[in-house]
């Protein structure tokens, strides 16, 4: 936000294959300074404070991440599964996306119904969620166009019916939903 305060996406996965990923935050471009931290697992999210010289440590996974810098500050939120949730399904369960290491996009295609509301969330609960901003609902997502995707927005939906593959960016911040039919 320009205010030393970050979030966004980020796949951490040891090169080697171990069960346990090690990084640091850093404001400048080397691994040398105090810029490894420590935390403690709360409620599903990884909380703690960096600097300190050693490494962090947390299970290899996909996580979302809010880091102050002005506090020396971080939550993780290890994604375990995103769906799609909505009106096809009654709300009831989640299809899951896929995640692509290559692309670092999560998809999933579906048959959907133009009117009916959907949300992207993740590890099937509403805490995380997303959803258009704007005062439209739902929103009819454009055929080929990213949108930004924010926390509790709006429902989406398609402008036909069809056979959508829906594409979730968490690489930006904020986040993009792309609909492609």
């Amino acid at each position: 936000n320009g205010e030393g305060q970050f979030e966004g996406a980020v796949n951490l996965v040891d090169n080697g294959g171990a069960a346990d990923c090690q990084f640091k935050f850093s404001p400048v471009p080397r691994w040398e300074g105090d810029f490894g931290g420590t935390y403690t697992e709360e409620n599903g999210l990884y909380q703690g404070t960096y600097g300190v010289p050693d490494n962090i440590v947390v299970p290899s996974g996909y996580y979302y991440m809010w880091v102050d810098m002005t506090a020396g500050s971080f939550t993780l939120l290890p994604i375990t599964g995103v769906g799609l949730i909505g009106d096809f399904n009654s709300w009831g369960g989640d299809e899951a996306l896929v995640y692509d290491a290559t692309t670092n996009v999560w998809t999933v295609t579906a048959n959907l119904i133009a009117g009916q509301g959907f949300k992207v969330r993740f590890n099937g609960g509403w805490d995380y969620n997303r959803g258009a901003g704007g005062d439209v609902e739902p929103y009819v997502l454009p055929i080929g166009s990213s949108i930004p995707a924010y926390n509790n927005g709006k429902n989406l939906t398609v402008p036909e019916d069809g056979t959508y593959t829906i594409t979730l960016d968490m690489s930006t911040n904020p986040n993009t939903i792309t609909l492609s039919k």
